[in-house]
């Protein structure tokens, strides 16, 4: 008889859990506290505008190979489209704009080459890179960690102009932090390995469709179809602890044995667990996850009865706007969909809606020259606020992100918030899930 594991949380990080313990021949129990799997990572139809739309647009990186993996698991990895080379459209102005493309060279040059030939744009040349290469080299994982990305590009004399113009909105689109205050150790490693490695990691993965049909019900029909049991609206509310070990797990209506248990819950929703457990053993576990602080992304969906002409994804420079992307044409729908996000958003999620449309409009005049309502003729709208989209991503924060052990024989931690040396990303709460598992079957350690 299979021995049963208890994940608590039905995220991303719950399900990679779930699906890396059938492989090691367990038999996992899910409890989760909404009525659907995927956490963060879900689609609901937003009943105002009677139009289906994801809580926020999510790009997959080829690079994030656990997450290519576990959609080839569960059967769902052909609804993304991976370009064939990395395309990005610039856009300051009218005038000022650029489509990105590496080049056929090696690494980094693959990559560097095509910001030089954009002088006058970015204001970068190659002795530039040279002296940002050799400088870098200078610096320690150490120093990486203690220093903020604005910090470590000043210390590597990238100048004002290309931080502007390629490091902001990347390092907002990758860690969700204001490059003065986000860590320089979390983006180098997502630089190295999505973009600095090579061409075909750079690749951005667009979705074909909603995300419940890429994560959701594919997940869900993976699990039950291997047996796993997965209870809705069924919160962990507090552990029973006895002997360095959990025994129990309470919920509302229904307490579970709890032979082997992986947190898969955010830290703010951990800590109420653990608070309501009162175990003075999980108090180093507390204190971390009590520490972390949470930054919003703003996702503005447009539904227009005419298409925006111009090459995807687009991201804006020096606009309160960063990326625009389509949405999957629906096959019923007349309307033409897209999304502009707004990372590190904590400023404008204070705006009022038609404070923020108005914005939106002023800057689409601005920048791309077109006016909404006239030549697109804006039919729907609607706004996402997701405020605890990340854990906000400082030299700071590093502290705080946890191994998947903890002080309980048999209690576990999985998260994109763990430390798994990654940004607070989708692959992150995949590798997560994974190493939880690998830890649980791993000799003692």
């Amino acid at each position: 008889m299979k021995r049963e594991l208890v994940v608590l949380g039905g995220g991303v990080a719950g399900i990679a859990a779930a699906v890396e313990a059938l492989k090691q021949g367990y038999r996992p129990i899910i409890l989760e506290k909404n009525n659907y799997l995927g956490g963060r990572v879900r689609s609901f139809r937003a009943r105002d505008i009677d139009e289906i739309i994801d809580n926020g647009q999510h790009i997959i990186s080829a690079a994030y190979e656990q997450t290519r993996r576990l959609l080839h698991t569960i059967g769902s990895l052909n609804k993304i489209y991976f370009q064939k080379n990395l395309t990005i459209n610039f856009v300051k102005n009218q005038k000022e704009h650029f489509v990105f493309r590496p080049v056929s060279l090696p690494p980094p040059l693959h990559f560097f080459i095509p910001l030089i030939f954009r002088k006058k744009l970015t204001g970068s040349d190659f002795p530039e890179y040279v002296n940002f290469v050799r400088k870098n080299a200078r610096l320690s994982e150490s120093d990486l960690k203690q220093m903020t990305v604005s910090q470590w590009l000043d210390f590597c004399g990238l100048n004002q102009k290309i931080q502007k113009f390629i490091w902001e909105p990347m390092t907002l689109a990758v860690l969700n932090t204001p490059m003065e205050k986000a860590s320089a150790f979390l983006l180098k490693k997502t630089l190295e390995t999505a973009f600095l490695h090579s061409r075909k990691n750079a690749r951005l993965g667009i979705p074909r469709d909603w995300l419940r049909e890429i994560f959701v019900k594919p997940a869900e029909k993976y699990l039950l179809k291997h047996n796993v049991s997965i209870y809705m609206r069924t919160p962990a509310l507090r552990l029973i602890i006895r002997e360095r070990k959990v025994q129990q797990i309470v919920s509302k209506n229904r307490v579970f044995d709890a032979p082997i248990v992986i947190s898969a819950l955010p830290p703010f929703a951990l800590q109420k667990v653990i608070e309501a457990s009162k175990a003075s053993i999980l108090r180093p576990i507390l204190e971390k996850v009590a520490g972390f602080e949470y930054e919003t992304i703003m996702t503005i969906y447009l539904f227009l009865n005419e298409p925006i002409h111009c090459r995807f994804p687009v991201a804006f420079i020096e606009s309160p706007l960063q990326w625009l992307f389509q949405l999957p044409r629906q096959k019923e729908s007349p309307y033409f969909g897209y999304s502009i996000v707004i990372s590190g958003a904590g400023e404008w999620s204070r705006q009022s809606s038609e404070d923020i449309l108005q914005m939106v409009r002023e800057e689409f005049k601005r920048i791309l020259n077109l006016d909404l309502n006239k030549n697109q003729n804006l039919s729907k709208w609607k706004i996402i606020k997701e405020k605890r989209a990340t854990i906000l991503q400082t030299p700071e924060s590093l502290q705080y992100r946890l191994s998947p052990s903890t002080p309980l024989k048999n209690f576990f931690l999985a998260g994109d918030w763990t430390d798994t040396g990654l940004p607070a990303t989708i692959e992150s709460a995949v590798v997560s899930g994974k190493r939880a598992v690998e830890w649980i079957t791993a000799p003692a350690k």
